[in-house]
């Protein structure tokens, strides 16, 4: 192998390993855009859930107050 030859080899070379080093560099970026992405879906179906058991629970609080004054004006109405 002459000198224009071994080089050009090791050029080759030299690039396929900085290749492959961005290879590994996308991989692992995709991975953690794939995590963050999870964790963010997760975060909002969570926080979903609370604001709708928060307003369930209201929901449920302003029906009873609703029942009770309907009985207590029953009451009166019946006192009256």
């Amino acid at each position: 192998m002459n000198d224009i030859e071994r080089r050009l080899h090791e050029e080759n070379e030299v690039l396929r390993l900085k290749n492959t080093a961005l290879a590994n560099k996308l991989k692992i970026h995709l991975k953690q855009a794939e995590i963050e992405n999870q964790v963010t879906k997760e975060l909002a179906e969570k926080k979903s859930e609370e604001y709708t058991n928060k307003f369930r629970a209201q929901i449920r609080q302003k029906d009873e107050n609703l029942q009770i004054l309907k009985v207590r004006n029953a009451i009166i109405s019946i006192i009256w």
